[in-house]
């Protein structure tokens, strides 16, 4: 049961559907409080999850092997000052050898899933629809080559290595694929260890300093940032009025930059299903679409102030738009919201390419 392939088309490219991501993904397990996510990341993939936000530390495991005490790496969900980290020798199940590594345990926090875990969840699903893919990013992991290896040696033949510009790849170039995109940190750590060749490309954030679109870069360009104040008592408003900013700001990036709105809310009072499930109450749904469509009539109403506005064959050229919805808990209920935005953009797509050729506005080219 393919979904984006049958939704968008196989010609469709990355940067031009609309697809849901969750944050913290790993997290559907560990301290209730602390939770992100209700299913694991198989059945979020099958729900339409295509990008899923990974943080990767290692933890002890329970028992022993040879003797040296077992640990593995797996997700996990804290602030920074809330984890301790030790130098030990760990047996680590992911790679089955001893290893001298940092094993981090969490306070105000917890892990969730192995890294093992969720990589094969990940392969098993393109595997079971050879026409869909899914996107691992990983961010602020505490030992990145040992994530680079459990990925490249665990997925195998399903991890992609076809490199180039992950945005305006087709749902065709990346079908029955697992692709992984380390954020800039990881690619510092790895340095020359592993590549896009070996199936480990870069995820960089173009809301801030680092720099305008790069056609040559190899991985996935995105404007957006999540999070709300740590403190914050009214998480859902603060966050609704962020997003709605940070979308209409994207239009002045590059229109083959992808979007990424967050449906989330952090904080450290109350528990996160308790936030998340404010966000998704009533009118707050409504808000959600809203929001996006923000960022998209935006893009749309500035392509529309350009000298060439359709291309060849009358349609609208790329605009910039929310590709990427981020939300925790997710289900088949919001995926299926999320989903339908598809549906929303081409719409006014057209209706925008209509309205330029009725105006007798100029083609590109």
């Amino acid at each position: 049961m393919g979904i984006y392939w049958n939704l968008c088309g196989a010609g469709a490219s990355l940067n031009s559907i609309v697809m849901v991501g969750t944050h913290d993904a790993g997290i559907n397990k560990g301290k209730w409080y602390a939770r992100t996510q209700k299913h694991d990341i198989w059945h979020q993939a099958y729900n339409g999850v295509r990008l899923f936000d990974l943080r990767i530390a290692a933890g002890t495991s329970g028992g022993t092997t040879g003797g040296v005490k077992n640990a593995e790496l797996r997700s996990y969900h804290a602030d920074g000052a809330a984890k301790k980290q030790e130098t030990k020798t760990r047996y680590l199940e992911d790679l089955g050898r001893n290893q001298q590594l940092e094993r981090s345990s969490i306070r105000m926090g917890t892990f969730g899933d192995s890294l093992q875990s969720m990589i094969d969840q990940a392969k098993n699903y393109v595997e079971s629809e050879p026409n869909e893919f899914l996107i691992l990013k990983f961010d602020k992991c505490l030992k990145w080559a040992l994530v680079a290896e459990a990925c490249v040696t665990l997925l195998g033949n399903r991890i992609y290595k076809g490199g180039g510009d992950l945005n305006i790849k087709t749902l065709d170039d990346l079908k029955g694929k697992v692709i992984c995109v380390f954020t800039q940190d990881g690619l510092n750590a790895i340095g020359n260890q592993y590549g896009p060749a070996d199936g480990i490309l870069g995820i960089r954030n173009l809301n801030g300093s680092a720099g305008g679109y790069d056609a040559g870069y190899e991985g996935l360009q995105y404007f957006g940032k999540g999070g709300t104040s740590l403190t914050g008592l009214t998480p859902t408003s603060e966050n609704k009025k962020k997003q709605r900013g940070l979308m209409v700001a994207g239009v002045g990036s590059d229109p083959r930059a992808m979007g990424m709105m967050y449906w989330t809310s952090t904080g450290l009072l109350g528990n996160v299903r308790f936030r998340n499930w404010m966000m998704w109450k009533g009118s707050n749904r409504a808000a959600l679409k809203a929001t996006w469509n923000t960022g998209l009539q935006a893009a749309i109403d500035d392509r529309l102030n350009g000298q060439n506005v359709l291309d060849g064959g009358g349609n609208l050229l790329k605009t910039f738009m929310p590709n990427i919805v981020m939300i925790d808990f997710a289900n088949s209920d919001r995926c299926s919201l999320i989903l339908d935005l598809n549906n929303v953009a081409a719409h006014e797509l057209a209706q925008a390419a209509q309205f330029v050729a009725a105006q007798g506005l100029d083609a590109a080219g």
